[in-house]
């Protein structure tokens, strides 16, 4: 008798632990999604429609190349200046990691593209694309400017990314900040002054300075950095803007693809509505999670690579900067004028990162 309710006890112990479990593992999983959607003002069943098509689309991400237009809209119009224009121009390629030649985790190559491009054909700037294209009925900003970059450097792009630099800094915050290394010194003593917009009584200018190294950044001091274009040095040139543009890109992903991020709802919610409300992309939600579930977390290899430039003489440079008399303005231009040397360039790129 005695050794049949010591079985029992043992049964109702263990039951007894079963049960708790249960319900602590469904109050944790409960106040995780309370937390998310709360955070990215979705609703459940919203969120599981995504989830459930995101998974059924997941195949067709496997062994695949997605190509994004990555645009930095500099949308202003204030006491400093009036414009609408992309000053950060990225193809960027991410790799899933089904592909046999593909690193563990997924690869993301990043080609920026000068923003001072002349495209000889329309007789403007790429950076003012998006300007014109806001302009015709038949199109939009983002689809003209896909439309042209697509014709010029051969590339085929499925998705377009658009993002206001007066964003920027929120996005940076919401990640956590990121980690740059600053490849050079410099000193940019023209960088324009946030406060003279509300208080005209102040300097139009202020100075930033930025020290060589690794360091962090949060979203004031990474807008600085992507935005700052009047150093004396070789930093205040387009392509070395291009270049910091791209690495901040690149932290931001680094971020966005670590593994620490799905534990923290609050942080993960804040970073979905800004994807709803300061974005502007053709890439769904489910799209977005389809494709991320073919990538692993914390394993995804980047790489960032410049389109040659220099002089006229220079037989290696696939861009070339003409004298301002040429057009009235400074841009670069493709050596041959054909754009065959750049869609050579930008084939070649992609195809060694596949």
């Amino acid at each position: 008798m005695f050794v049949y309710r010591n079985k029992n006890n043992i049964v109702l112990f263990i039951l007894g632990n079963i049960i708790g479990l249960t319900v602590i593992i469904t109050t944790l999983i409960y106040l995780y999604l309370s937390t998310f959607l709360s955070n990215a003002h979705l609703t459940f069943s919203e969120l599981k429609s995504i989830v459930s098509s995101a998974y059924s689309q997941k195949d067709q991400f496997e062994n695949r190349h997605v190509t994004f237009l990555i645009l930095g809209l500099d949308q202003r119009s204030d006491a400093l200046e009036s414009t609408l224009l992309t000053d950060t121009i990225i193809l960027a390629s991410l790799t899933t990691d089904n592909l046999p030649a593909s690193p563990a985790g997924g690869q993301l190559t990043t080609i920026s593209i000068p923003r001072d491009l002349w495209i000889h054909e329309l007789k403007t700037k790429v950076n003012a694309l998006y300007f014109y294209g806001e302009q015709r009925d038949n199109t939009t900003g983002p689809e003209f400017t896909m439309e042209e970059l697509e014709r010029i450097m051969g590339a085929s792009i499925d998705y377009y990314v658009v993002m206001n630099y007066n964003d920027l800094d929120e996005l940076v915050d919401l990640v956590g900040g990121i980690e740059v290394d600053v490849p050079q010194s410099f000193i940019d003593e023209k960088y324009p002054n946030p406060d003279y917009l509300s208080d005209q009584t102040k300097p139009i200018y202020q100075t930033v300075q930025f020290n060589k190294g690794l360091q962090n950044f949060d979203g004031k001091r990474a807008l600085a950095y992507v935005r700052s274009r009047h150093s004396e040095s070789e930093e205040g040139s387009d392509s070395s803007r291009s270049k910091r543009q791209a690495q901040v890109f690149q932290g931001i992903m680094k971020k966005l693809s670590n593994r620490s991020l799905i534990t923290n709802p609050k942080q993960m919610g804040n970073i979905y509505r800004f994807w709803k409300e300061s974005v502007s992309t053709d890439l769904s939600d489910h799209e977005a999670l389809a494709l991320g579930l073919n990538l692993t977390p914390n394993k995804i290899e980047m790489n960032t690579v410049s389109i040659p430039v220099g002089i006229s003489t220079d037989s290696q440079a696939i861009l070339i900067n003409p004298p301002v008399s040429k057009y009235g303005l400074w841009v670069w231009e493709p050596r041959d004028r054909s754009w065959e040397e750049l869609k050579e360039f930008i084939g070649n790129t992609l195809d060694s990162h596949e």
